[in-house]
């Protein structure tokens, strides 16, 4: 199977999470959604659209290099400020070396030329722990313990993202959107 793009799945938005077993939890930071495609000689990033990014975040193409040719992987881009958190507008503004970029793997589509996205996603995340090398441009977004001192609260603007374990990232396929009862994520506003 030729590894290439596929347009990502959104999540649903919505007022209050759902609870259960069934449901995983993250946060959703606040960057650039990246698709990075490792094919036997380079790693291409690309944005949800499609647009190219290889050229413009260069560091983190090559540290991903060390992927399996023939896999691909979902992740977001953010741009770190001098305490370590996410900061939209830096990575809007990004200049080399202006500030510190980190790319969040937290979905595994391709493994050595096969799909995996029909498998549930506590498997996929689970290849993405063996499967990713975390280095000093790229970690994985799930199961972090620093996402605490992000201040993740009712009182800021981060988002949280709740999935279905079993949830397949071809579920809805073509939509656009993935169903309320596979992904679904909601904005924390001050009251």
């Amino acid at each position: 199977m030729a590894i290439k793009f596929h347009k990502p799945m959104e999540c649903l938005s919505v007022k209050k999470l759902p609870s259960g077993e069934q449901w995983t939890y993250e946060i959703k930071l606040d960057g650039f959604r990246v698709e990075a495609v490792r094919t036997a000689d380079r790693v291409t990033l690309y944005s949800k659209q499609g647009k190219l990014l290889t050229a413009q975040f260069i560091q983190i193409a090559l540290e991903l290099e060390k992927l399996p040719p023939g896999t691909a992987i979902d992740g977001e881009l953010v741009a770190l400020d001098k305490s370590g958190v996410p900061r939209f507008n830096l990575l809007q503004n990004y200049r080399s070396g202006s500030a510190h970029l980190m790319y969040f793997a937290f979905d595994f589509l391709a493994h050595k030329g096969l799909d995996v996205s029909k498998l549930p996603l506590s498997e996929r995340r689970e290849l993405l722990r063996t499967i990713v090398q975390r280095g000093p441009h790229v970690d994985l977004a799930a199961g972090r313990t620093t996402w605490k001192r992000w201040n993740v609260s009712p009182g800021n603007t981060n988002s949280k993202v709740s999935s279905r374990r079993d949830w397949t990232a071809t579920m809805n396929q073509g939509s656009g959107q993935a169903p309320g009862s596979s992904c679904v994520s909601t904005v924390a506003r001050s009251s």
